[in-house]
C-alpha cells in the first residue's frame, strides 16, 4: 500500500537525496532551490509516497486557490516538477503512484490538479510510462512547449555539432576578436549582466524570472550548478550566459543575452558555442536551449520559427515539455 504524506522541513535532507539519486530529479526539485524565493511565497503541499516506509516518488507542488477552485499546482517556484520517480519505479508502481495521488486530492477536497513532468532528456533512464499512465487515468494535456537541446555525445569536438554557415559566421566575425568569455568576477559585473538581462527582456515586454538579488543568491547557494559566464571586452560586460547544470545528464541554457550595441554581431553564437564546449568538459550528455516559443504573440505557446532555426544551427534537437491537468467531482 502506497502511503502519501505532505512534505515537513525536518524531510529536507531526506528529500533532497532523493532528488539526487532519483530517475528523473533535478536541481530545480531540490528544497534548497525551491526555498530561495525571496519576494514569493507559496504554500507549500509537496508530497511524500512511501511504500513499506521507503520513499518511492515526491511531488514538489504547491496549493492555490484560483477562481475560489482549489489547485494541486506543480511547484510555481520550478520550471517543472511533477512526480519524481526512483530508478527501479516499474509500470504497475507507476500507475499505483497516479491512483493513490487521485485519492488523495479527492480526499482532501482538491478540485483540479496541474503537473510538468521532467522533459525526456533530463531522465537518466527514460521510461515513457509515466506519461503514457497519466494520459490513461484521465489526466489531459493541458499545455505543450517546444525546447531544443544539443546532444554533446554526437561528436568529439563540438564545433562540428555547428552547421556550416554558423561556424563560418563565427570564425570570420572580426568583432569577436578581442571577446574574453569567462566566469564573471564581481558583483559588479554581475549588475552589468543585469542590466542587459532588463533591456532584452524589455524589447518583449517582459521581465527576467529572476531578480538580480536572486539570481545572486541562487548562484551562491549552488556555485557549481549554477553558472554565470560574460563576454568582455577590456573588462567591459559586453553580454552574458546563465548556465544551470540541472542533473548529472541535462545543463541547460537559461539567459543568453548581448548588449543592444552588438546586435549585429555573432557574439550571442559565439557565447552559445562556448557553453557546448564547457558542457562537453562537465560531462553533460545534452544541452538544453530551453523553449523556442513566442510569449508577445496572441498565443504564448505558439512555436517561434526564427528561434528554432537558430538553435538548429547548433545541432539542436526538440524536446517536449508537457503540462497534464485533471479535474475532480465537485462531490466528495
Amino acid at each position: 500500500m502506497i502511503v502519501i504524506k505532505k512534505y515537513d522541513e525536518l524531510d529536507c535532507s531526506t528529500w533532497d537525496n532523493f532528488i539526487k539519486n532519483s530517475n528523473n530529479g533535478t536541481i530545480f526539485q531540490k528544497r534548497k532551490f525551491l526555498n530561495y524565493h525571496l519576494n514569493r511565497k507559496f504554500n507549500d503541499c509537496s508530497l511524500i509516497f512511501k511504500k513499506n516506509n521507503k520513499i518511492i516518488a515526491l511531488f514538489p507542488a504547491a496549493e492555490i486557490i484560483e477562481k475560489g477552485i482549489k489547485i494541486l499546482y506543480s511547484h510555481p517556484g520550478s520550471s517543472y516538477g511533477g512526480l519524481i520517480l526512483n530508478k527501479n519505479a516499474s509500470f504497475e508502481i507507476i500507475n499505483s503512484l497516479i491512483n493513490a495521488l487521485d485519492s488523495y486530492l479527492a480526499k482532501n477536497k482538491f478540485r483540479k490538479i496541474f503537473l510538468i513532468n521532467s522533459p525526456d532528456i533530463y531522465w537518466n533512464d527514460h521510461d515513457a510510462s509515466l506519461d503514457y499512465l497519466l494520459l490513461w487515468n484521465s489526466y489531459l494535456i493541458k499545455e505543450t512547449y517546444i525546447s531544443h537541446a544539443a546532444n554533446l555525445t554526437n561528436y568529439k569536438n563540438v564545433k562540428n555539432l555547428l552547421s556550416k554557415r554558423k561556424k563560418r559566421y563565427i570564425e570570420n566575425d572580426l568583432s569577436l576578436k578581442d571577446v574574453n568569455f569567462r566566469s564573471i568576477k564581481s558583483k559588479q559585473e554581475l549588475k552589468d549582466f543585469y542590466r542587459i538581462l532588463e533591456l532584452t527582456k524589455k524589447q518583449f515586454c517582459t521581465q527576467p524570472t529572476h531578480s538580480f538579488q536572486e539570481l545572486q543568491l541562487i548562484n551562491n547557494l549552488f556555485p557549481k550548478d549554477i553558472e554565470i559566464f560574460v563576454s568582455a571586452v577590456n573588462n567591459e560586460v559586453k553580454g552574458g550566459v546563465v548556465v544551470f547544470h540541472v542533473n548529472s545528464k541535462t545543463s541547460l541554457i537559461f539567459y543568453n543575452v548581448i548588449d543592444i550595441n552588438m546586435k549585429d554581431s555573432q557574439l550571442s553564437s559565439f557565447q552559445l558555442y562556448n557553453c557546448l564546449k564547457i558542457c562537453k568538459k562537465r560531462g553533460s550528455i545534452y544541452m538544453d536551449l530551453g523553449v523556442s516559443q513566442t510569449p508577445e504573440s496572441k498565443n504564448p505557446l505558439e512555436p517561434k520559427f526564427s528561434l528554432i532555426k537558430f538553435k538548429e544551427s547548433f545541432g539542436c534537437k526538440g524536446s517536449m515539455r508537457i503540462a497534464y491537468e485533471k479535474e475532480f467531482s465537485v462531490e466528495f
